[in-house]
């Protein structure tokens, strides 16, 4: 696997897992890896996989800050047990529902963010942008808070030169939208 491009080979396994090895019919006949196949040994292709109950879907709403600092944006390290786990991403807000673009703005969770005394410039980029996952649908909106290079703001957060982006894994949601941006 080509540590570089991990995503790569993920997505190789699943166009396997669903060209291949399909359930119900698998195409074992013609299998490149059907010698070392654990289910085929077992006997077990036509019991698997074995098909679990159905997980609710849960719609997320992700209000993402893309701060420009100078040459710089704030990303941070996702922690906790939850999506994305150690990948890094954007400045998050989430919330309970979709806001509006001057619900969000008006927000407290927003304003704790901001530097006191500092009046940003903050415009939306990019709303309303369905991420679905196996049992998550994400809703993202994109707002762009544009601060003084030498600002004391996002102190817990990572101030990345653009340059240097590529060097962070973050999630395919944050991914396309810096490539959309022309940043990465």
């Amino acid at each position: 696997m080509d540590k570089r491009r991990p995503a790569d080979y993920n997505q190789a396994i699943m166009d396997f897992g669903a060209v291949q090895c399909t359930a119900g019919a698998p195409r074992c006949l013609f299998c490149p890896l059907a010698e070392s196949c654990m289910a085929r040994a077992s006997g077990l292709v036509e019991k698997l996989p074995v098909k679990g109950h159905k997980t609710k879907t849960v719609n997320r709403y992700f209000n993402y800050l893309l701060v420009r600092m100078g040459e710089c944006i704030c990303m941070g390290k996702r922690t906790g047990n939850d999506i994305w786990k150690n990948l890094f991403e954007l400045p998050l807000v989430e919330t309970e529902r979709a806001l509006t673009e001057e619900e969000f703005l008006a927000s407290p969770a927003l304003q704790a963010l901001l530097p006191v005394g500092c009046r940003p410039v903050i415009r939306l980029v990019e709303g309303n942008v369905k991420h679905v996952l196996t049992h998550r649908v994400i809703y993202a909106n994109f707002y762009e808070v544009t601060l003084p290079r030498d600002a004391h703001a996002f102190c817990g957060y990572l101030h990345i030169p653009i340059a240097e982006l590529e060097r962070y894994a973050v999630p395919r949601l944050i991914y396309a939208f810096l490539h959309g941006e022309g940043l990465v």
